[in-house]
């Protein structure tokens, strides 16, 4: 569909219902890194992760919550998570497919992270 000249404007629109994306990512560039406590889709997708993380990594986690991420809009969306778990922090890769139930494939799962570290 066409932006409107409001929309264009404000450099905003919807992508999904739980997400506004900024024009940059819609080319493909990747959001600045942003908090995930108040963003229901990061915090389903990582729910969606957990059992693949842990295969990954040969851990189980009780504690396993989604803390910052980056965003990049590709026909569906890639995500670099920091995730909380027992013992520091992971660091996930993942897409998620488009849709409101999308497909969630992890990429890659780093563990031994601090809260500090860059993606």
């Amino acid at each position: 569909s066409i932006l409107s000249n409001k929309q264009i404007a404000n450099n905003k629109i919807s992508l999904h219902k739980y997400n506004i994306y900024n024009i940059s990512q819609m080319l493909g560039g990747t959001s600045q890194v942003k908090d995930a406590s108040n963003d229901e889709l990061v915090k389903l997708t990582t729910a969606a992760l957990k059992a693949d993380a842990e295969k990954s990594l040969s851990k189980t986690f009780n504690t396993f919550e989604a803390v910052k991420f980056t965003s990049q809009v590709v026909g569906g969306v890639n995500y670099q998570i920091k995730i909380k778990v027992d013992d520091g922090y992971i660091h996930v890769k993942a897409y998620r497919a488009p849709g409101e139930n999308g497909q969630t494939e992890l990429k890659e799962a780093v563990g031994g992270k601090t809260l500090e570290d860059e993606f």
